[in-house]
Formats: structure tokens, sequence, C-alpha cells
């Protein structure tokens, strides 16, 4: 797990600087009103998936875990399928909606709309090669979408300020969602093409399962972008802009993370859950350390490094607010850790729980935050960020022990 964890981590550090970038080349040269402006979108693109998914990701990848090649295969190609069948209805339905009633220009809500279909096929295509176990060209895929066209955005402003806006920068983040299809398909293309089987209903046989995560999945979502929808229609821009900069460099952590340490272990975690029982109980205690301790080291770099360049490099123009930016680096650690605690529920099948409570943290959280936001604006986001998710994460460790005690007593 060390070897492939160390390789996943280089392709993250990598496109972990290249965000680090985008984020100094934003705010140093487009402002925080550009910032917040580019985080509301980042929002919508984590929505997509979720959105158009109908809880499918979730099946997905214990079906294809065990499965025979040509199995796999199948299951692949259908949950594709489905989601072009699903972005295709959606993009008829909701566009000329969209381009009435948005109030910008056509061009930026065709580009958010392209934006959105490159990051629901984007995620079929990473949790299918994480349940196949390519973890390396998993994060690879996710990182040429997520960060790997970002120096062409950059350089493009500084071969013309013309191209120094946010309407380049998402052009750039498409040209990337592309080159990631090509690039898997170059790769696993000849695989998907030699099964005898063109696909066997799978989407259609799994979606009213499906439909029980859904909330859950859309809950996910919510819970690590809702607040700047919230903060949008509660906080000016500039403080919008603020709340989007900690938080980028604070989801750094959880990226990292979640790329390294907690997505790879899924498929491990849902063979020992079949297998061996106290073995699946074991693996979660040392992930648990490793998580919360890797989390803790991460946290506390990210908020020097932000002190760092504030203090010694005001032409990058960095805001300061030291309480609110540790508020919201300790809430995003507790978040993921609250992440991981999902993550073991999925492997052991515990769908409804998995689902009640992410749901519930949500609604929690979103109904937290609005009247926090109005009284404390993104001070009391995070700290209503904070609570929220210490509770509910209390609510996912004893969920994970009744799952546990339950599997224990059907083995005796």
């Amino acid at each position: 797990m060390w070897r492939v964890g160390g390789s996943i981590a280089s392709i993250r550090l990598t496109a972990i600087a290249l965000r680090f970038a985008l984020t100094i080349f934003i705010t140093a040269n487009l402002g925080l009103e550009a910032m917040g402006q580019f985080g509301l979108v980042l929002g919508l693109g984590a929505l997509a998936p979720a959105l158009f998914g109908f809880g499918l990701n979730f099946h997905m990848a214990r079906a294809i875990v065990g499965s025979e090649e040509e199995r796999q295969v199948a299951i692949i190609r259908s949950r594709i399928g489905f989601t072009l069948a699903v972005l295709l209805l959606a993009s008829i339905a909701g566009l000329p909606f969209a381009i009435s009633e948005a109030g910008m220009p056509l061009v930026l809500v065709l580009l958010i709309a392209a934006i959105l279909w490159g990051e629901a096929l984007g995620m079929d295509i990473y949790i299918a090669l994480t349940a196949l176990r390519f973890n390396v060209l998993a994060n690879f895929s996710l990182a040429m979408r997520s960060a790997f066209w970002i120096p062409v955005a950059v350089g493009l402003a500084g071969f013309s300020p013309e191209y120094a806006n946010l309407q380049t920068i998402l052009a750039c983040w498409i040209a990337g969602q592309v080159a990631n299809i090509v690039i898997v398909w170059a790769v696993l293309g000849s695989r998907l093409q030699s099964s005898g089987s063109k696909g066997d209903g799978w989407s259609r046989a799994t979606i009213k399962d499906g439909l029980r995560i859904w909330p859950s999945d859309l809950a996910l979502v919510l819970i690590a972008f809702g607040d700047r929808f919230i903060l949008s229609g509660t906080v000016d821009e500039r403080q919008l802009g603020i709340f989007v900069f900690f938080w980028s460099f604070a989801n750094v952590a959880q990226t990292l993370v979640q790329a390294a340490i907690i997505t790879p272990s899924l498929p491990k975690l849902i063979q020992l859950h079949r297998e061996d029982v106290v073995g699946w109980k074991n693996q979660i205690r040392q992930l648990a350390v490793i998580v919360m301790l890797s989390g803790a080291v991460l946290g506390a770099g990210i908020y020097a490094f932000i002190f760092l360049v504030h203090s010694y490099f005001p032409q990058a123009n960095f805001p300061w607010a030291p309480v609110f930016g540790a508020t919201i680096i300790v809430a995003t650690i507790v978040r993921f850790v609250g992440d991981f605690l999902s993550t073991v529920l999925n492997s052991a099948g515990a769908a409804n729980a998995y689902s009640l409570l992410n749901v519930g943290f949500a609604v929690a959280l979103m109904a937290a935050l609005i009247p926090a936001s109005m009284w404390g604006g993104i001070h009391g986001a995070a700290l209503a960020l904070l609570a929220v998710a210490g509770v509910f994460n209390l609510l996912k460790l004893k969920a994970v022990r009744a799952v546990y005690q339950t599997a224990i007593g059907g083995n005796r």
C-alpha cells in the first residue's frame, strides 16, 4: 500500500503545487472576487457527478471488485453510457433556461456546461479505475482533469493580458478533461473493446438501489461545497473570495489524504469485510491513525505557508485571517475524518447508515450555515462547519461499531 501510496502522493503533490499556483495566480492577478467566482464553478463541477450519477458509483465500485474481466468491462460500459444519456437529456432541458436566466455571457454558460460534462464522465472513469485497482492511473487521470492544464492557463495569461480572465481558465480546464479521456482510452481502450459483451444493462438493473444512495451522494457534495453557495447570498464577493481562498488551501490536505490513503483503501476494506471482519476492524484503526496524523501535519504546514507568503511576498495579495484560517483548516481535517468513516461504511455495504448520516450531515450543515453566516460571516460559517462535522463524526463512529458488532454476531 505504501508503494502505491507513494506514487499517488507524487502525482498529487504535483497537482497540488499546480493548484497552489492557480490559487496564487487568481488571487494576485484577478482578485479575491474572481477567486470567489471560480470557487462557485468548482462547486458546480463537484456537484455534477453526484447530481447526474443517481448513486450508481457507490454500487459500481462494489460490483467491479472481484468480478470477472468481461463482467467488469460490461459494468463500466453500462455506467458510462448511462451517464452520457443523462447528460444529454439534462443539457437539452437545462441549457435554454441557463442561457436565459443565468445573467452571464453565453460563452461562460457553455464553458460551465462543458465542465459539468467533463467532471461527470471523469468521476465515472476515476471510480472505475480505482475499483480495478489501477490506483496510479486513476489519480493521474484525476490530476489531468483537475490540475495538469493549469500551466497552459497561466502561460496564456503571461503571453497576452487578454487571456488573464476566468473564461481562459475554464477553457483550459475543459482541455484537461478532454486530455484525460483521451489518455485513459489510449491505455485501456483495447481492453474495453476486447470484451464480447456490449453492456448487460447493469445501470438499469441497479438504478433502484442507486436512488437510495443518490441523496447521500448529493449530501457529500453539499458538505464539501454547499457552504460557498450559501455564503454567496449572505456575504459580499470579497468575503466569499477569502473563504474560497482559505478553503482551497485547506482542501489540499483533504485531497492528498483522500487520494493517497482513503480511496485506495476501499477495495481492500471491501474484501476484508467479506473475508475477515477482525482484520477489517484492525485495518480501520491503522488507517484512522494515518489519516488523522497526516491531516494534522499537512494542516500545520498549510497554515504556516499562507502566513509566510502573506508576510514576505505582499505582491501575491494573500489575505491573512489567523483565527478564521485556523478554524477552517481544523474543520476541514475533522470533515475528512468523517469522509474516511463514510468510506468504512461503504466498504461494509451499510447503505442505509451511509446514506442517512450523510444526508443528515448535509441538512444540519446547511441549516446551521445560514444563520451562522448571517450572524458571523465567514467566521460563523467556519465555526458551524467545525461543530456539525464533529457531531456527525461521533454518529458515524457509532454506526461503524454497530456494523462491526452485527458482522461479528453473524459469524458466530
